[in-house]
């Protein structure tokens, strides 16, 4: 058989060729010709629909990805079975396997018809034709059939009677394109597409439209393989020597695009130096060199597993640093870090003290702690004394000091209360801070300062005692929110090493907050503060436009570039190094809300705004404030998100004139919107006849101000606000804002600032996209109960969350719900989601977040679900 062919083929056009068949399968052939009169010949490619085609070479970029084919020519036969790379893009075959390319998989006869097996590929057209000769010229085809193969068909079976005078038969394949939209079938099945949805991604554009399939497909393709890592568990604990960890740090490997083909990302460490975690020291030396992504994987996590080190005092970090390599780009961010803690059992023995014998209520004199006059040096288990002349310590004259140091360990986070009860005087020093100056001869009194402490992390502590006769007694203790009142315990405190130390030695740590948020073109400061008295600070990686201040640990600037960015910080001092990671996410929140006006619409009350009816305009609105006399009789509502820059508690206030309503959610549902302040339309007495309140007019009513909102740094909080206005001049609104821990203020700081704002849209009308899972629930075994239930769990196209729908009946009292899974490779049962803690949307159902808990990643629970675990 002859295989015709032309050059590179261009759209609309027909290519017809034959498949080169082994000795066997010609053997077949004419064996099978000899019992019916028919000749079969496999044909044809037609590609009369439009392809995602970047390189403008004819062959789809989707086919190029998936087969590893880009910059291929597409004349050339890059496996040798006979097809140009131009002919198996169309077919959707592997151009680099030689079995791979358009074929029969086998004729046979059923009964009285003839079938012919044709390998199929999902949206692809395959078109049977005939005709009566293949000779006198060009033969004229018939199509007796045509099929467009779904999802899960691999073979088509195409039946011809073999009662017929001579045909011939060829079968054609060609793209196909049900709703015309530039997309092919094909394209859309091996983008998880629906090829008969127009709008199947479920995206929207900048102005809340939906993004066809097309416009969404050549966006993802655009950006392909463009690969990330983030450190989304980036903090690991040191378990305690003979024990397992129980939590672990976690990197994530990502790349943008759809995931088409199977890349191997480089992967660097960072260190070794100081700050850099010791491998097989610190934690298990299994970090990879390279990550491989196989087709239909967005991403994978890698583990960091700490090592328990009883000689750690101080945080040490991993880093991961992304590297340039073949089939993808390295994006942003590119660099990440775990921090590892020593282990949090505290291990103290006591402080360090030395004895000495003589002193002087003047501090200054060098009768204070002269070496020449050091009579004891031990570790005293706490500082809890009360003693006389002839017991320990044996000074004869009753005249001595005493000085002793070390370190000392909190267990909470917050301020500490450190009481000081001495007989004669005493100095005090926690973090080198000098909190208690009593160096004086006194009777028993108690002495007390504060200061704020950071859990798990070791302080230079040093406190110094006078005795000038008569009764002697000195006890250390101390208190704060979760910590009673006591003496510290010897596990708390840990001796310096060495004798007659003027200070303590432990190295510097980082003790600044781990996270930071700040807004593209607004002014950016965040202070690395550090204990023991840092000498000097490093930070890297910073977000363009920042800079950093080794000497004082500012880091400043006006943000150029929205993006998460890990930041590796040291303090050191003549000790040590400390380390740690700031993670700083620069938002670019857009500066705009969506404004829908109602115009035409009577009245002065918020009830007056027909919001049931499709609105007279949208469009974007630069910030929380109106249009001062935009019209008469007309109502709007503006939706967005706030984005709280800090974590604290907030204050809304809104003006406005008919009347206005500030609506705000404890979270990004607009479903969990509540009312949180209001004008009501009634005169205003400093504006005779004019309803509500002047522009920016804070305090007219009671309502006006909303209660505290405690908010997250970095969370978006769904805002919404309703405004109407009837007939008349100085219609307005606006919305004030302040944060303030007090809440004693009674004015805003000023407008809500429109880089704290961004848009909201409605949720497109389309098909709802993902995964529906559904499951009956029985009581355990072993459980006497007649509980039954029904569950469902819709799983988003993206894998990000699933709603979730169930009841329960014949179940007694109050229960609290969770979803477990079952155990998972090496992973035990684990909470994935709390119910009882969510907040149900209006219709009951739940909306679960997908991310990583405890040692699984969100691709695990994934995989989980899929597995009905």
């Amino acid at each position: 058989m002859d295989r015709q062919q032309r050059a590179a083929p261009h759209e609309h056009e027909t290519y017809v060729f034959t498949s080169p068949m082994r000795k066997s399968r010609n053997n077949f052939f004419y064996r099978l010709k000899a019992l019916i009169p028919l000749i079969l010949l496999l044909a044809g490619a037609n590609r009369v629909c439009a392809i995602i085609d970047s390189n403008t070479n004819g062959m789809s970029d989707v086919w190029e990805q998936i087969y590893g084919a880009v910059g291929i020519d597409p004349n050339a036969d890059s496996d040798g079975d006979g097809f140009p790379n131009i002919l198996e893009s169309i077919a959707g075959t592997n151009p680099f396997d030689s079995t791979s390319y358009p074929q029969f998989a086998g004729v046979a006869l059923s009964g009285t018809n003839l079938v012919m097996n044709v390998p199929a590929a999902a949206g692809k057209m395959y078109q049977l034709q005939s005709c009566t000769s293949l000779g006198g010229g060009l033969p004229v085809w018939v199509n007796e059939t045509n099929v467009i193969a779904q999802p899960g068909v691999t073979t088509l079976s195409f039946p011809a009677p073999t009662d017929l005078a001579g045909k011939f038969f060829r079968v054609v394949i060609s793209d196909a394109n049900s709703q015309g939209d530039g997309l092919t079938d094909w394209e859309a099945y091996k983008l998880g597409l629906d090829p008969l949805n127009l709008n199947s991604n479920g995206h929207q554009d900048s102005n809340g439209q939906p993004i066809s399939d097309y416009q969404y497909a050549v966006s993802m393709m655009a950006t392909q393989n463009v690969v990330s890592i983030v450190a989304n568990d980036s903090t690991t604990v040191q378990p305690d020597a003979g024990q397992s960890p129980t939590d672990l740090g976690q990197f994530t490997v990502s790349r943008s695009g759809f995931g088409l083909d199977l890349i191997v990302v480089n992967v660097g460490h960072g260190g070794p130096g100081a700050g850099f975690a010791v491998p097989t020291v610190d934690y298990v030396n299994n970090l990879p060199i390279s990550v491989t992504l196989p087709p239909g994987t967005l991403s994978k996590t890698i583990s960091v597993t700490p090592l328990a080190n009883t000689n750690l005092q101080v945080p040490v970090i991993t880093q991961l640093n992304l590297l340039p390599g073949t089939g993808y780009s390295v994006g942003a961010p590119n660099t990440a870090s775990v921090v590892i803690y020593p282990s949090p059992t505290a291990s103290g023995l006591g402080l360090t003290g030395n004895y000495y014998t003589n002193a002087s209520t003047n501090y200054l004199s060098i009768t204070n702690f002269n070496s020449t006059n050091l009579f004891l040096t031990r570790v005293d288990p706490a500082v809890d004394f009360n003693w006389t002349n002839g017991t320990s310590p044996n000074l004869s004259n009753g005249v001595y000091c005493v000085r002793w140091t070390g370190q000392i360990e909190p267990q909470y986070s917050e301020t500490y209360v450190f009481d000081v009860n001495s007989d004669d005087g005493a100095k005090l020093w926690v973090n080198d801070q000098l909190l208690i100056d009593k160096w004086v001869s006194q009777g028993a009194t108690d002495w007390t300062n504060a200061i704020a402490l950071q859990a798990n992390t070791r302080y230079n502590i040093k406190l110094e005692y006078l005795q000038t006769g008569g009764k002697a007694q000195a006890h250390l203790s101390w208190y704060s929110s979760s910590q009673p009142k006591q003496v510290i315990p010897s596990n708390r405190l840990y001796p310096t090493n060495g004798v007659n130390n003027s200070s303590s030695n432990a190295p510097s740590v980082v003790t600044s907050a781990l996270t930071a948020f700040g807004f593209v073109g607004q002014p950016f400061s965040f202070t690395v503060t550090g204990a023991n008295t840092p000498l000097g600070f490093t930070a890297t990686n910073l977000p363009p436009g920042l800079s950093f201040n080794i000497t004082n640990g500012a880091i400043t600037g006006v943000p150029l570039l929205a993006g998460s960015y890990s930041v590796p910080l040291t303090a050191s001092n003549s000790v040590g190094v400390g380390a740690s990671a700031l993670n700083i996410t620069i938002f670019n929140t857009g500066s705009s809300v969506v404004r829908e006006v109602w115009t035409n619409a009577p009245g002065v009350n918020i009830s007056d705004i027909p919001l049931n009816t499709p609105a007279s305009s949208i469009g974007p609105l630069g910030g929380l404030e109106g249009i001062t006399d935009f019209g008469d009789n007309y109502g709007e509502r503006i939706r967005g998100y706030f984005t709280a820059p800090v974590t604290g508690n907030y204050y809304f206030w809104v003006a406005g004139s008919d009347s206005a309503q500030v609506w705000i959610s404890n979270n990004g549902e607009s479903v969990n919107k509540v009312l949180r302040a209001w004008v009501a339309p009634t005169n205003n007495p400093t504006s005779p006849g004019h309803n509500g309140t002047t522009t920016r007019q804070w305090n007219v009513q009671a309502s006006q101000k909303s209660g505290w909102l405690s908010m997250v740094a970095g969370q978006k909080y769904y805002i919404e606000v309703l405004h109407k206005a009837g007939v008349g001049a100085n219609d307005n609104w606006s919305v004030g804002w302040l944060q303030d821990p007090m809440g004693t203020n009674t004015i805003p700081a000023g407008v809500t600032p429109g880089y704290l704002v961004s848009r909201y849209y409605p949720p497109l009308p389309v098909n709802i996209p993902g995964t529906l899972y559904s499951a009956n629930m029985l009581a355990l075994p072993g459980i006497n109960s007649d509980a039954v239930g029904s569950a469902s769990l819709r799983l988003s196209a993206d894998g990000s969350k699933a709603i979730l729908n169930y009841s329960i009946n014949n179940l007694a009292g109050t229960h609290v719900d969770h979803i477990y899974s079952d155990p998972y490779l090496n992973y035990p049962t684990t909470l994935l989601f709390d119910i009882a803690a969510a907040h149900p949307q209006p219709d009951g159902s739940y909306v679960w977040p997908i991310k990583p808990t405890g040692a699984l990643g969100a691709n695990d629970i994934l995989e989980i679900i899929n597995e009905n675990k």
